[in-house]
Protein backbone atom coordinates (compact mmCIF):
# COMPACT_ATOMS: atom_id res chain seq x y z
CA UNK A 1 0.00 0.00 0.00
CA UNK A 2 1.54 3.42 -0.74
CA UNK A 3 0.21 6.49 1.11
CA UNK A 4 0.80 9.89 -0.48
CA UNK A 5 1.57 12.97 2.47
CA UNK A 6 2.01 16.42 0.84
CA UNK A 7 4.45 18.48 2.79
CA UNK A 8 4.50 21.66 2.72
CA UNK A 9 7.14 24.74 2.73
CA UNK A 10 7.79 26.50 5.69
CA UNK A 11 8.05 30.09 5.94
CA UNK A 12 11.10 31.46 5.56
CA UNK A 13 10.95 33.75 9.19
CA UNK A 14 10.22 30.51 11.46
CA UNK A 15 13.65 29.97 13.64
CA UNK A 16 14.51 27.89 15.89
CA UNK A 17 16.62 28.58 19.12
CA UNK A 18 18.35 25.77 21.49
CA UNK A 19 19.55 27.16 24.82
CA UNK A 20 21.21 25.68 28.05
CA UNK A 21 22.03 27.28 31.12
CA UNK A 22 25.19 27.84 31.37
CA UNK A 23 27.27 26.31 34.46
CA UNK A 24 27.53 29.14 37.56
CA UNK A 25 30.98 27.33 38.92
CA UNK A 26 32.77 29.06 36.02
CA UNK A 27 34.80 26.79 33.54
CA UNK A 28 38.73 25.84 33.30
CA UNK A 29 40.40 22.99 32.00
CA UNK A 30 41.02 21.12 34.88
CA UNK A 31 39.02 17.59 35.62
CA UNK A 32 35.98 18.23 36.85
CA UNK A 33 32.15 17.05 37.24
CA UNK A 34 29.38 19.27 37.58
CA UNK A 35 26.05 18.28 39.63
CA UNK A 36 22.68 20.55 39.18
CA UNK A 37 20.02 21.03 40.91
CA UNK A 38 17.94 19.10 38.99
CA UNK A 39 20.02 16.30 38.44
CA UNK A 40 20.21 15.65 42.79
CA UNK A 41 16.78 16.38 42.91
CA UNK A 42 15.48 13.19 41.16
CA UNK A 43 18.02 10.83 43.08
CA UNK A 44 16.73 9.48 46.35
CA UNK A 45 19.69 10.98 48.49
CA UNK A 46 20.33 9.40 51.69
CA UNK A 47 19.92 11.45 54.66
CA UNK A 48 18.93 14.02 52.30
CA UNK A 49 22.97 14.79 51.97
CA UNK A 50 24.58 15.20 48.40
CA UNK A 51 27.89 13.82 49.71
CA UNK A 52 27.16 10.47 48.08
CA UNK A 53 27.49 12.09 44.33
CA UNK A 54 30.74 13.41 45.11
CA UNK A 55 31.90 9.63 44.93
CA UNK A 56 30.97 10.26 41.04
CA UNK A 57 33.68 11.96 40.19
CA UNK A 58 36.72 10.08 38.58
CA UNK A 59 39.93 9.17 40.86
CA UNK A 60 37.00 9.69 44.40
CA UNK A 61 37.66 6.52 46.24
CA UNK A 62 35.44 6.28 49.69
CA UNK A 63 37.66 5.89 52.56
CA UNK A 64 37.58 4.44 56.51
CA UNK A 65 37.73 7.67 58.99
CA UNK A 66 40.70 7.50 61.12
CA UNK A 67 40.84 9.31 64.58
CA UNK A 68 43.72 11.17 62.77
CA UNK A 69 42.28 11.33 59.31
CA UNK A 70 38.94 12.17 59.31
CA UNK A 71 37.29 12.91 56.09
CA UNK A 72 35.58 11.02 54.12
CA UNK A 73 37.22 10.38 50.49
CA UNK A 74 40.59 10.83 49.00
CA UNK A 75 41.21 12.01 45.31
CA UNK A 76 44.19 10.26 43.42
CA UNK A 77 45.62 9.01 46.44
CA UNK A 78 46.22 12.18 48.72
CA UNK A 79 44.45 12.11 51.99
CA UNK A 80 40.90 12.68 53.05
CA UNK A 81 41.59 15.57 55.12
CA UNK A 82 43.26 17.12 51.86
CA UNK A 83 39.57 18.13 50.20
CA UNK A 84 38.43 21.83 50.16
CA UNK A 85 34.84 22.65 50.32
CA UNK A 86 33.80 26.23 49.60
CA UNK A 87 30.15 27.90 49.29
CA UNK A 88 29.90 30.62 47.39
CA UNK A 89 33.85 31.27 47.06
CA UNK A 90 34.13 30.92 50.81
CA UNK A 91 36.10 28.32 52.94
CA UNK A 92 33.74 25.51 54.47
CA UNK A 93 36.90 24.13 55.66
CA UNK A 94 36.84 25.36 59.42
CA UNK A 95 36.84 21.67 61.01
CA UNK A 96 39.27 19.82 62.94
CA UNK A 97 40.10 16.16 64.24
CA UNK A 98 39.91 15.20 67.33
CA UNK A 99 43.28 13.69 67.98
CA UNK A 100 45.93 15.57 70.30
CA UNK A 101 48.19 16.51 67.35
CA UNK A 102 45.90 17.60 65.07
CA UNK A 103 48.23 17.26 61.93
CA UNK A 104 46.73 18.80 58.73
CA UNK A 105 43.56 19.80 60.04
CA UNK A 106 45.38 22.67 62.51
CA UNK A 107 44.14 24.99 59.84
CA UNK A 108 40.67 23.66 58.95
CA UNK A 109 41.15 21.16 56.74
CA UNK A 110 37.90 19.47 57.32
CA UNK A 111 34.68 20.83 56.08
CA UNK A 112 32.12 21.58 58.56
CA UNK A 113 29.85 18.54 58.28
CA UNK A 114 26.93 17.65 60.15
CA UNK A 115 27.25 15.86 63.47
CA UNK A 116 25.90 12.70 61.85
CA UNK A 117 28.77 13.23 58.77
CA UNK A 118 26.34 14.59 56.32
CA UNK A 119 26.79 17.71 54.32
CA UNK A 120 23.19 19.31 54.54
CA UNK A 121 24.69 21.26 57.22
CA UNK A 122 26.84 23.06 54.47
CA UNK A 123 23.99 23.26 52.53
CA UNK A 124 20.90 21.35 52.03
CA UNK A 125 19.93 19.91 48.62
CA UNK A 126 17.00 22.52 48.45
CA UNK A 127 19.44 26.04 48.37
CA UNK A 128 21.68 24.06 46.19
CA UNK A 129 22.03 25.12 42.26
CA UNK A 130 25.13 23.02 41.87
CA UNK A 131 28.21 22.19 42.96
CA UNK A 132 31.84 21.46 40.94
CA UNK A 133 34.46 18.35 41.75
CA UNK A 134 37.64 19.42 40.41
CA UNK A 135 40.17 16.51 40.71
CA UNK A 136 43.37 17.91 39.21
CA UNK A 137 44.72 20.09 36.87
CA UNK A 138 42.67 22.79 39.01
CA UNK A 139 43.65 26.77 38.78
CA UNK A 140 46.01 28.11 41.87
CA UNK A 141 43.39 29.99 43.07
CA UNK A 142 42.46 26.47 44.68
CA UNK A 143 45.70 26.26 46.21
CA UNK A 144 45.05 25.81 49.49
CA UNK A 145 44.84 22.00 49.63
CA UNK A 146 46.18 19.63 46.83
CA UNK A 147 43.22 16.91 47.20
CA UNK A 148 39.79 17.71 45.65
CA UNK A 149 38.31 21.14 45.34
CA UNK A 150 34.47 20.75 46.12
CA UNK A 151 32.66 24.39 45.14
CA UNK A 152 29.01 24.64 46.21
CA UNK A 153 27.13 27.38 44.28
CA UNK A 154 23.69 28.43 46.01
CA UNK A 155 20.64 29.18 44.37
CA UNK A 156 19.08 32.58 43.76
CA UNK A 157 15.73 34.25 43.72
CA UNK A 158 14.08 34.98 40.75
CA UNK A 159 11.48 37.61 39.31
CA UNK A 160 8.82 34.47 40.45
CA UNK A 161 7.96 33.92 43.77
CA UNK A 162 8.37 30.27 44.06
CA UNK A 163 9.00 28.21 46.89
CA UNK A 164 9.05 24.15 48.42
CA UNK A 165 8.13 22.85 51.87
CA UNK A 166 8.23 18.85 53.11
CA UNK A 167 9.35 16.70 55.54
CA UNK A 168 11.58 12.85 55.06
CA UNK A 169 10.96 10.66 58.04
CA UNK A 170 12.64 7.13 57.48
CA UNK A 171 12.29 4.81 60.76
CA UNK A 172 13.78 1.02 61.63
CA UNK A 173 10.18 0.41 62.53
CA UNK A 174 9.41 0.23 58.18
CA UNK A 175 12.34 -2.10 57.60
CA UNK A 176 12.25 -5.81 57.29
CA UNK A 177 13.57 -7.68 60.15
CA UNK A 178 15.16 -11.40 58.76
CA UNK A 179 16.65 -11.93 62.69
CA UNK A 180 14.10 -14.40 64.15
CA UNK A 181 13.39 -12.31 67.49
CA UNK A 182 14.89 -9.21 66.23
CA UNK A 183 13.71 -6.00 67.83
CA UNK A 184 14.13 -2.77 66.29
CA UNK A 185 16.79 -0.24 68.03
CA UNK A 186 14.46 2.53 67.64
CA UNK A 187 16.43 4.35 65.19
CA UNK A 188 14.93 7.19 63.38
CA UNK A 189 14.92 10.22 61.26
CA UNK A 190 12.85 13.53 60.90
CA UNK A 191 14.04 16.29 58.31
CA UNK A 192 11.26 18.79 57.67
CA UNK A 193 12.54 21.63 55.43
CA UNK A 194 11.45 24.47 53.48
CA UNK A 195 12.47 27.08 50.64
CA UNK A 196 11.22 30.71 49.42
CA UNK A 197 12.61 32.51 46.88
CA UNK A 198 11.53 35.71 44.81
CA UNK A 199 11.81 39.41 43.77
CA UNK A 200 12.46 42.38 46.28
CA UNK A 201 12.92 44.67 43.08
CA UNK A 202 11.71 43.63 39.84
CA UNK A 203 14.71 42.68 37.08
CA UNK A 204 17.29 44.59 40.38
CA UNK A 205 17.05 42.64 43.47
CA UNK A 206 15.86 39.25 44.69
CA UNK A 207 15.78 37.24 47.93
CA UNK A 208 16.07 33.22 48.69
CA UNK A 209 16.17 31.42 51.72
CA UNK A 210 15.58 27.77 53.15
CA UNK A 211 15.42 26.33 56.38
CA UNK A 212 16.78 22.72 57.29
CA UNK A 213 16.12 21.02 60.42
CA UNK A 214 17.33 17.31 61.13
CA UNK A 215 16.12 14.99 64.31
CA UNK A 216 18.37 11.98 64.23
CA UNK A 217 17.52 9.25 67.48
CA UNK A 218 18.98 6.33 68.27
CA UNK A 219 17.34 4.26 71.02
CA UNK A 220 20.01 1.90 71.79
CA UNK A 221 22.25 4.65 72.79
CA UNK A 222 19.88 6.92 73.96
CA UNK A 223 21.33 9.71 72.26
CA UNK A 224 19.48 12.03 69.77
CA UNK A 225 21.19 14.59 67.01
CA UNK A 226 19.89 17.94 66.23
CA UNK A 227 21.11 19.94 63.36
CA UNK A 228 19.20 23.22 62.19
CA UNK A 229 20.32 24.82 58.72
CA UNK A 230 19.13 28.06 57.59
CA UNK A 231 20.82 29.46 54.53
CA UNK A 232 19.87 33.06 53.48
CA UNK A 233 20.53 34.68 50.15
CA UNK A 234 20.16 37.97 48.68
CA UNK A 235 21.47 39.10 45.30
CA UNK A 236 21.64 42.62 43.20
CA UNK A 237 22.04 43.37 39.60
Amino acid sequence: MTVKVLLKVGGIDQTFTVTAERSLASTSPAVATIVDRQFAANLPLNGRSFQSLISMAPGVVVTATAFDDQGQFSVNGQRADANYFTIDGASANFGVTGYVAMVQSAGGALPALSASGGTNSLVSPDAMQEFRIQTSSFAPEFGRMPGAQVNIVTRSGTNQLNGSAGVVFQSEDWNGNNAPGGTSNGFEIVQPDVSLGGPVLKDKAWFFGAYRYTNNSLEVSRTSVQVANLRALASLK
